[in-house]
């Protein structure tokens, strides 16, 4: 395609110096007549090169969606990922206590079993202990003390201390067993999400960049047909008007871990403030945005796209809200019910969202359609509840995905 679009520039350009108007002479009507067929054929292949571009625009749009959906998804289990690592350490440190519990336990039995073989009191109980102490697990334990029991061969309380620490040890081991799982399983599922996204933005930029191409090459030409057609309109009126001066000459002029990059601010680990009440001092400002804060690898993302941004408008990205407190979550939740989240879940408390105005806030407008094809080259989605047509749309509502 950018062969054909070159091909059609060098045909305009040998368009524009040909003819009788180019040794000086005033064109003839069959030149006119000659040029203004090749100017119609120029246009032709203008039109089926604009064409291209339009179907480049589409799969461009369709990639953006893919590429928004795919950082989405990232951005979700990551933090299910976050979630299980938490969960699975709560379970092992409560696996811990059991097994201290379970080791103590059975030392209050090991020592009441050498009183009695001391004092030579309840042999028949002296043999339970020794039974309960010979178990080799929890199970055996447990098991050992449901017949010792049954038999009526021990006595209640300390025997029952015991059988609930085996249990307790027993439960915790399944419950830290389970966890250990949910952690394999939802970092296998973060890293094929994170793979996923990576390929689809790449793809998305390598389209971006055979469009921008395509683009400069349609322009150009566009420009060298327009040109084509003032010029043999010009010689026309000429001709017509029988004047012997030559036409003119044209110009034509050409859970809430920092996973992404970080900048010169890196802020703090933030995964141990709950949402909403990180300080300030962990977060890092944004460029063209005073007084707003964002998780520092949010920050470093936003910035590089509010400067594109910038190159494409001339003005920085319009920030309405960014990272938000708890406490300003709980006043916005009651001043706008509908349309806050609930306090403590917000992606703002986690310092990974923001409010866009400036036409942003639009579907449809010209900044918005930026968005929309490039916020996903920098790692910023508008998620799709919030995309026109989502369950709740809020067009400037946009999310860092990592």
């Amino acid at each position: 395609m950018a062969a054909a679009l070159t091909a059609v520039a060098l045909t305009a350009a040998a368009l524009v110096v040909s003819g009788s108007a180019a040794t000086g002479a005033p064109p003839s009507a069959a030149d006119v007549a000659e040029q203004q067929a090749r100017a119609d054929e120029l246009r032709g292949q203008v039109r089926s090169a604009q064409s291209e571009v339009d179907g480049a625009q589409s799969r461009l749009a369709e990639l953006s969606v893919r590429a928004g959906a795919a950082l989405e998804r990232y951005a979700a289990a990551a933090q299910q990922q976050q979630a299980a690592e938490a969960a699975h350490w709560e379970e092992s440190e409560r696996l811990t206590l059991a097994r201290t519990e379970l080791a103590s336990s059975r030392g209050d039995l090991g020592r009441w079993a050498a009183r009695t073989y001391r004092d030579g009191e309840g042999a028949a109980a002296y043999e339970g202990f020794l039974t309960l102490l010979d178990a080799r697990d929890p199970e055996d334990l447990t098991m050992r003390l449901s017949m010792l029991q049954v038999v009526g061969r021990v006595q209640v309380g300390p025997v029952r201390q015991a059988g609930d620490a085996a249990l307790a040890q027993q439960d915790a081991t399944t419950r830290a067993e389970g966890t250990s799982r949910a952690v394999r399983d939802t970092t296998l599922e973060a890293e094929q999400a994170r793979r996923d996204s990576e390929l689809l933005v790449a793809e998305q930029r390598a389209e971006v960049q055979r469009l921008e191409a395509l683009l400069a090459s349609s322009r150009g030409a566009s420009q060298e047909a327009d040109a084509e057609a003032a010029r043999l309109e010009a010689a026309r009126e000429q001709v017509l008007r029988g004047m012997t001066a030559s036409a003119p000459a044209t110009n034509l002029d050409g859970l809430n871990a920092v996973t992404g990059l970080t900048g010169q601010c890196r802020g703090e680990g933030v995964e141990r403030f709950p949402n909403g009440q990180i300080p300030e001092a962990a977060l890092c400002r944004l460029w063209g945005a005073p007084g707003h804060l964002l998780r520092a690898d949010a920050a470093y993302a936003f910035d590089a796209l509010a400067e594109a941004y910038a190159a494409a408008f001339g003005s920085p990205l319009c920030v309405t809200d960014s990272y938000r407190t708890y406490a300003s979550q709980v006043r916005l939740k009651a001043s706008k019910p509908h349309l806050a989240a609930t306090p403590g879940t917000s992606n703002h408390g986690w310092g990974t969202a923001v409010d866009l105005c400036g036409g942003i806030q639009r579907f449809g407008t010209a900044e918005h359609r930026w968005m929309q094809l490039n916020a996903p080259l920098f790692g910023w989605f508008n998620p799709s509840w919030a995309q026109q047509g989502g369950s709740k749309p809020e067009a400037w509502h946009w999310e860092f995905g990592g």
